[in-house]
């Protein structure tokens, strides 16, 4: 009997520690709430308005086509001349193309970007059923053909393993970086560094550095273990993506520095938030789902997010599909610089110094 009620009584101290935390109750309802709100989204892909698809067509069919998908809810521009309407494809304005030739057989090419494979899937899929139904309602001497980007299982390979490479950054940057500040608050070193006479941004420094080498050494050693496993395609050019790699390192170390700073006082709120900050930014990043078939309000907080562009970023180097893109870059390094200084703010405040 006495064992149970120890049982119950240590049970009912841990509730009401946890219930004491109003901090760490309120945000943990809050980023669950939003793991299962966007996490929800994954797996849904909604060719909507979002999606623009190019049409070349003369006048007597570009109507036709252009109401065609309009029923299933897509977007579609007219385009005066094929050359106009790739010159839009190849910078990302649409997702794909139509060009209808009114010849004696009339002939309706389908031509899709090749940037995405889950885009593609779902804009080929919806490109033939359109074509069935111009066929069927307007001629029945159409003759289909696509060009289809054929991804070989390498490609494949290579875009997952571009898209998930910034997110073993950020949980390596977790590990090595901000569980270290924990530690360092737990052990009371902080307290002791700030009161020596050393310059506070020797530690942050530092703290970044070899957090930093820590969870590159990793990434290195796991790249190559996966490429013996899985192979995927080595990038053409290896100083970009070397320099892209450090750039996400040393933004990802100063994000969880800076929650390390927010959470000092509680190790289960920085898991709380470090773990499910990580899982919102994969779902909202474009790395399981498009961001071109996601909801207005999710791509709102996708650009809002950093990983995006880091994402973004290391598919350019990796694929070479798309050029590597100047604002992403500084964007990650803006995130990285914010967040250093934040938490250098924060560590700095009067209640760190009491």
């Amino acid at each position: 009997m006495i064992f149970f009620r120890q049982i119950l009584q240590l049970s009912l101290a841990h509730i009401r520690m946890w219930i004491r935390s109003p901090r760490q109750l309120i945000i943990s309802i809050i980023l669950s709430s939003a793991f299962l709100i966007i996490g929800n989204q994954v797996f849904v892909v909604r060719l909507g308005t979002q999606i623009a698809i190019g049409v070349v067509a003369p006048a007597s069919a570009e109507k036709r086509i252009q109401f065609s998908f309009s029923e299933t809810g897509v977007s579609s521009i007219a385009f005066d001349s094929l050359a106009a309407a790739r010159e839009s494809l190849a910078k990302g304005k649409i997702t794909s193309l139509v060009y209808y030739s009114d010849e004696e057989t009339p002939v309706l090419n389908l031509i899709l970007a090749g940037r995405n494979p889950i885009v593609d899937r779902e804009v080929a899929a919806l490109m033939m059923q359109i074509a069935g139904t111009l066929s069927d309602r307007y001629s029945d001497n159409v003759r289909v053909t696509m060009e289809n980007v054929r991804y070989t299982p390498e490609h494949m390979t290579t875009f997952m393993t571009a898209s998930l490479i910034p997110f073993l950054i950020l949980s390596l940057a977790y590990v090595n970086c901000g569980m270290y500040w924990l530690r360092e608050w737990e052990r009371r070193t902080v307290y002791t560094f700030m009161a020596t006479p050393a310059y506070r941004s020797a530690m942050i420094i530092a703290r970044a550095l070899a957090g930093g080498i820590l969870s590159t050494i990793v990434l290195v050693c796991s790249l190559v273990l996966c490429r013996l496993v899985v192979p995927w395609q080595m990038p053409a050019e290896l100083l970009p993506w070397a320099i892209q790699i450090v750039l996400q390192m040393w933004a990802a170390c100063g994000l969880f520095f800076l929650i390390a700073s927010i959470c000092r006082s509680s190790l289960m709120l920085f898991v709380d938030v470090a773990g499910l900050v990580i899982f919102i930014f994969m779902f909202v990043s474009g790395t399981l789902s498009p961001l071109e078939t996601m909801p207005a309000w999710e791509r709102v907080i996708a650009f809002m997010t950093p990983m995006t562009y880091a994402v973004r970023a290391m598919r350019s180097v990796m694929l070479g599909l798309d050029p590597l893109l100047l604002k992403d870059c500084l964007i990650i390094v803006g995130w990285g610089t914010v967040s250093y200084a934040l938490g250098g703010v924060l560590i700095s405040t009067p209640a760190m110094k009491r």
